[in-house]
């Protein structure tokens, strides 16, 4: 009952009667309903895509900037201790 009453315009004038229309009536609802929410969730794929990439984007850069302070540090590190060397010299 629910499942009819969500798929109509309330007007009631026109309705099957007879088992076989019934039937039909609710074979029709469910291919509309199946077929909304088939497009639907192709959209939503779209978007959620989309958000997806640009995070992996996000994720990149960050990874290649904290590559790129590694690197950096390193670098510093061995300055220091080469340093320390000389001053233990």
């Amino acid at each position: 009952m629910v499942f009819g009453h969500s798929n109509n315009s309330w007007i009631g004038d026109l309705y099957p009667q007879s088992d076989a229309g019934r039937l039909i009536a609710f074979m029709v609802m469910l291919v509309g309903i199946g077929f909304v929410s088939m497009l639907n969730t192709a959209i939503d794929a779209h978007f959620v895509e989309n958000d997806q990439e640009d995070s992996n984007l996000d994720i990149i850069d960050g990874i290649d900037e904290l590559n790129e302070k590694t690197n950096t540090l390193s670098m510093q590190i061995e300055d220091l201790q080469n340093e320390l060397q000389k001053c233990k010299k």
